[in-house]
């Protein structure tokens, strides 16, 4: 009995190929903007605003990071509080980064352009152990060998493990991004809400709600 080493050297270079690209797939962490520390705000102001960079990152969600930083994007948890007695709608306020006024990524083109791929991952399914086994028969010829190839094709539940795990953490990044949208929101008279929202900004200028 033994294995093929030429197939298992280029399955071994598969497997590096895979991981080069990005491994095994990743879990996503909820930001869960309720639970997060935030800076800056002024809580005499009308609306106060605090915010929270790298919360991606805070959370431990190493891969969305990467796809962040490499598509120019900064997910921004942030905290709204109206200190008024009348209904604000959150259309009507305007975001500042530094001096300059921005319009955050729409939530669910974010989570598209955030999320991990997928199709990688069938790359696994190439994977497979050949077992020969090797057995001297007698014939009337005389002794002969033969060999009989048994296939493992462990690849497949790899590779489709691994893409079911991507797809659902996509799914559950882009639900929770959708569930924290505050664009067109009503926030009543001293109500507190909070929110993720998405700058096409690298930086970590100031944000301003006016």
């Amino acid at each position: 009995m033994n294995f093929n080493k030429t197939i298992f050297k280029n399955h071994f270079v598969i497997i590096l190929f895979i991981i080069a690209l990005g491994g095994c797939a990743a879990s996503y962490s909820p930001i869960i903007p309720e639970a997060r520390k935030y800076i800056s705000g002024d809580s005499l102001s009308p609306v106060s605003f605090k915010y929270r960079y790298d919360v991606l990152s805070l959370r431990g969600n190493k891969r969305y990071s990467k796809k962040e930083l490499k598509n120019g994007l900064s997910v921004v948890s942030v905290k709204i509080t109206n200190n008024t007695d009348s209904v604000i709608n959150t259309s009507n306020l305007k975001l500042f980064y530094g001096s300059k006024e921005i319009i955050p990524v729409n939530p669910e083109a974010a989570a598209m352009q955030l999320k991990q791929g997928t199709a990688i991952y069938l790359l696994y399914c190439l994977l497979a152990i050949y077992i020969t086994k090797d057995e001297l028969v007698s014939s009337g010829s005389g002794v002969r060998m033969e060999h009989e190839t048994t296939v493992i094709p462990i690849g497949i539940p790899i590779g489709v493990g691994n893409m079911i795990g991507a797809g659902a953490a996509n799914q559950n990044l882009r639900k929770e991004f959708l569930k924290y949208d505050i664009s067109n929101k009503n926030i009543n008279p001293h109500e507190t809400i909070y929110g993720i929202i998405t700058l096409k900004e690298t930086g970590h200028e100031a944000l301003m709600l006016k």
